[in-house]
């Protein structure tokens, strides 16, 4: 993100979600530093599909343990722009929730661009389904991904370890 607001400079409106609070303090710090603050917007949360907001949030024992009282939020909360050129998603699991919490922005056709990288067969295949759902041409390994392909999707993750999803409006 931050290669690209220097590259990009006004050209950019980003925004940026991150759940650990290390790496949001450094960011923030180098947005700063560079003069970026105008361009990348970023937030300390754990996106989803569900806002959970303050202390009484109903996380699991093990959430609360990595998140403490890091917020949970949705997409469609903090993309309040009318375009998202390039959605990028890179987490360990969620992957689906987080696509559901962008509901609102896909039923406006307002992302272009999807890549999403997994490691988790069970979230993979409901990601790219989800994007096929709403007439995205999605790939994998520059394979054209239909319905009929969970099958391979799963075990290919499983043989690789983690793949990159891209998917596009035709």
């Amino acid at each position: 993100m931050l290669w690209a607001a220097a590259e990009l400079k006004s050209r950019l409106r980003a925004t940026c979600v991150e759940p650990v609070a290390q790496v949001v303090a450094l960011f923030r710090r180098s947005i700063e530093a560079n003069g970026f603050s105008e361009l990348v917007e970023l937030h300390h949360a754990f996106l989803g599909d569900a806002d959970v907001l303050g202390s009484n949030a109903d996380w699991s024992d093990a959430w609360r343990r990595v998140g403490g009282a890091v917020p949970w939020r949705r997409l469609d909360s903090l993309v309040k722009d009318p375009v998202v050129d390039v959605l990028k998603i890179h987490t360990n699991g969620g992957e689906r929730q987080i696509l559901d919490g962008a509901n609102d922005l896909f039923n406006r056709q307002a992302v272009r661009v999807v890549i999403l990288h997994s490691a988790e067969p069970h979230q993979l295949w409901p990601s790219a389904e989800f994007l096929l759902q709403r007439g995205y041409a999605v790939l994998v390994e520059q394979r054209r991904i239909a319905a009929g392909d969970e099958e391979w999707l799963r075990s290919r993750v499983q043989e690789v370890g983690g793949l990159q999803l891209h998917a596009f409006r035709e």
